[in-house]
């Protein structure tokens, strides 16, 4: 019998009371008891080999990010890191450095992800002529930070085989004022370059997943709840593959639960019909939620708003379904017991989605655990809608440190004051989850809860926080990384805390969170991961 003794740590159990236990005791994989050492150690009599010291350090429930995107972290990790870029020419030329160290292979197309123009010095969109100064032999294409815009060079262009003329339904293929293409795609038209792109292959993805996933072990993730299907190859079937066989080989530690994505109707009933969506492996796989993709994001001006934008009156942002079609993917997900994960950044995207919810709910009867997943433009009138639907939110706290000098010109400060509001749900007893939607943040959760603590960013600004009424505290942070996670994946009944019968998922810190100044918070190092009661990763 596989048994293990944590001792000497200050072991959060994250119940009810909030008790805290000097030793754990786990046996074949789950918590079987938490107190004293010697009353544990005299109890079940463990072997020397099987008691670790955890040296008085804070011991919590793993870190579960309720949303982020596997495959694309992984890719990351192998592309051009353009966060940070103040200006087109440093975009450009961290490229030609990239090119310089790292060799492509064939056919490859050099990627990166993370530029914002709202830090450049100069209010400007890179463009394909921008990008052909990198090179117009290789296909480029670099995302904006939140990823609902790319920008693609002449090559990648040529590749997709595209046109003036080409639309898309639910995107834009950018022009300038003469008709030309400017090489900016925005939300549905970036599925032509996804297209386009070589695919990857069964073992492409397996090695993309495993590098990923051990990388991510370091944060203190021990479950995360991901959106895949769409990325990498041109099925969701080579996707659902690569994680069968990698579980299969025990080549995955992290527990996922992963939220289907689907653009075409007819491709999610395909998914229904083979039942796909009731896949389960072990307490450490399962298919999830639908998720949809409903609208842009803010910075690139494309989240739908019910009103214009402050500093763009021409425009309200986009949806990527009419009303119908948003309809009909909620009602076929809650027939048949799936709930939804809808991507709805704009007030007007996240009163679709209610209606859409509404209208299922009643339909079927089934009152399922859905959920708005990024949720940052909100009205009173939307909370009231999230309370009368039991409607939960996967937020990300870490937005508003990037965000809240954006925010306020892209909408005025009277909405800004409704946005981003991580206190308020808490406050109106409405389930709240924290994720990353990594790779557009860092997946560290230390990062994230210090954003929800302090409101401020990284430089330490503003002085007293964003809207500082809607700090959140430490426990309520921890809540939100641990049992609300569960909670959105069913799984509250088995994790999110470290009580009795719960799985062993720890994390160990290397500073005690709840008594230190909340600035220092996002230095703090995971010293230990543990899954299953095995340390997977040590510092």
């Amino acid at each position: 019998m596989n048994k293990k003794l944590y001792k000497n740590g200050k072991i959060h159990i994250m119940d009810e009371k909030r008790r805290i236990a000097d030793s754990i005791y786990i046996e074949e994989g789950k918590i079987k008891e938490s107190g004293e050492f010697e009353y544990l150690n005299e109890k079940y009599d463990i072997k020397d080999a099987d008691i670790i010291d955890l040296k008085g350090k804070t011991t919590l429930p793993g870190f579960n990010d309720s949303h982020m995107h596997i495959l694309k972290y992984g890719e990351s990790l192998e592309s051009v890191d353009l966060r940070g870029v103040k200006s087109v020419e440093e975009i450009i030329q961290r490229c030609k450095d990239f090119l310089s160290k790292n060799e492509l292979r064939e056919e490859q197309w050099l990627v990166g992800t993370g530029w914002n123009q709202d830090l450049f010095l100069k209010n400007e969109f890179p463009n394909k002529n921008d990008l052909d100064k990198i090179s117009t032999e290789i296909p480029i294409a670099l995302s904006r930070v939140c990823t609902h815009i790319t920008v693609c060079n002449s090559k990648a262009i040529e590749i997709m085989g595209i046109n003036e003329k080409t639309n898309v339904e639910g995107g834009e293929i950018e022009k300038d004022e003469d008709g030309n293409l400017t090489g900016m795609f925005k939300e549905n038209a970036n599925s032509l370059i996804n297209k386009a792109k070589p695919e990857l292959t069964l073992d492409d993805i397996k090695d993309i997943l495993q590098k990923a996933t051990k990388s991510l072990e370091k944060y203190g993730l021990t479950s995360i709840q991901s959106d895949d299907l769409q990325h990498g190859g041109k099925s969701w079937e080579t996707v659902i593959q690569a994680y069968k066989e990698l579980y299969d080989e025990e080549k995955i530690n992290i527990r996922i639960n992963q939220q289907s994505l689907f653009f075409d109707i007819k491709e999610y009933l395909d998914f229904i019909e083979k039942e796909v969506h009731k896949l389960k492996i072990d307490n450490k796989f399962r298919v999830g939620p639908l998720k949809l993709l409903g609208d842009g994001s803010l910075g690139a001006r494309t989240a739908y708003l019910s009103k214009p934008y402050n500093d763009d009156p021409t425009k309200t942002g986009m949806t990527a379904y009419t009303s119908e079609q948003l309809d009909e993917f909620v009602l076929t997900a809650c027939k048949n017991g799936k709930p939804v994960a809808i991507h709805s950044i704009g007030d007007k995207m996240m009163h679709m989605a209610f209606d859409s919810i509404e209208k299922a709910t009643k339909e079927t009867g089934k009152e399922l655990r859905h959920g708005i997943v990024h949720c940052q433009i909100t009205t009173e009138s939307l909370f009231e809608r999230f309370q009368k639907n039991n409607v939960s939110a996967y937020i990300q706290p870490i937005f508003a440190s990037s965000d809240w000098n954006v925010a306020p010109k892209r909408i005025g400060n009277e909405r800004a004051k409704y946005t981003y509001n991580w206190k308020r749900y808490y406050d109106l007893d409405i389930i709240a989850s924290f994720g990353t939607d990594s790779p557009v943040e860092s997946p560290n959760p230390l990062e994230n809860i210090y954003s929800a603590v302090t409101r401020k960013d990284f430089e330490g600004n503003p002085e007293n926080g964003w809207l500082p009424e809607q700090k959140l505290t430490v426990d309520q942070s921890v809540v939100g990384y641990t049992y609300n996670s569960a909670y959105m994946s069913y799984e509250e009944n088995i994790k999110g805390t470290l009580e009795n019968g719960q799985l062993a998922d720890m994390v160990i810190l290397n500073q005690d969170i709840f008594n230190i100044e909340p600035e220092k918070i996002k230095d703090v190092k995971v010293e230990m991961t543990i899954i299953d009661g095995e340390i997977v990763h040590e510092q």
